[in-house]
């Protein structure tokens, strides 16, 4: 499954590669993000600022949503064929 999250003004995204349920009954994921610079340079920073080491391995499953590539293609498309392959 492809999943998303918002990181300031960045999306990531990513595929879920395992899940499980927890003892809290949350549905959790593990993820592994793709082109995910922004975030890891951030993360980054801030570990180097606290002199400790951090990395989220898990994420509940309220805290991504579900990503359908094929309609975010077909979106992406329409905007190509009206606007050409301008985004800004």
């Amino acid at each position: 499954m492809v999943v998303w999250q918002r990181f300031g003004n960045d999306i990531r995204i990513g595929t879920v590669v395992e899940q499980e349920k927890g003892s809290d009954g949350w549905l959790k994921y593990r993820i592994e993000w793709h082109k995910d610079e922004l975030y890891e340079e951030s993360t980054g920073w801030k570990q180097r600022l606290r002199n400790q080491t951090w990395q989220k391995i898990w994420y509940r499953s309220d805290e991504v949503l579900p990503l359908n590539v094929d309609h975010i293609n077909s979106k992406i498309l329409a905007h190509q064929s009206k606007y050409g392959s301008n985004y800004d």
